[in-house]
């Protein structure tokens, strides 16, 4: 009846089965999600597939079957995912060993260090807080003393500085993206 395009039919074969089939995936792959993930996918197929349905002697064993290698073969994309990852980690962290990459870094870094030091106290601490250390506004306030408002200000203008640093070093930040681009 599936196979004759009979949804009430289909509706009927997923009432039957799903549960049988959900909880066998779960007892194998232990999480709710995955195991929902792949029933889901199985009765997509059944559907997908309806006009093939007479040619399968066992239905129910299919359906196992079906779970079974859809869960192979998301482990195998997991497995393939996770080998991936790793291998550009791998690549990224040479990269960053690179003489010529740290180089780039470290006057990179030297430059920002020049701009930093070159703010009033106050602005530089806020600064910092805010950026190296992930603090909110109202966390530097308690950690400085000052109200939000200030906290706010101190951050504001030492943006406008850094910024007004950086335009007037515009030169050697220019040598350094070109020396990173064509390195």
């Amino acid at each position: 009846m599936i196979a004759l395009d009979d949804e009430e039919a289909y509706r009927l074969f997923f009432q039957r089965h799903f549960d049988r089939l959900f909880g066998v995936m779960l007892r194998y792959i232990g999480r709710r999600p995955d195991a929902e993930d792949i029933v889901q996918s199985v009765f997509l197929k059944v559907w997908e597939k309806r006009k093939q349905l007479p040619q399968i002697s066992q239905p129910e064993s299919w359906l196992f079957i079906t779970a079974r290698n859809e869960f192979v073969n998301r482990f195998r994309k997991l497995r393939t995912e996770q080998q991936y990852r790793d291998y550009l980690s791998d690549m990224f962290a040479e990269e960053l060993d690179a003489p010529d990459k740290l180089l780039i870094i470290r006057q990179r870094d030297s430059l920002i260090r020049k701009a930093l030091h070159g703010l009033p106290e106050k602005q530089q601490q806020a600064f910092l807080l805010s950026r190296e250390e992930g603090l909110t506004y109202e966390k530097i306030a308690e950690r400085m003393g000052v109200a939000r408002t200030t906290v706010k200000e101190h951050i504001s203008r030492a943006m406008k500085t850094l910024k007004d640093f950086m335009l007037s070093n515009e030169g050697e930040l220019l040598v350094l993206f070109c020396f990173s681009i064509f390195s």
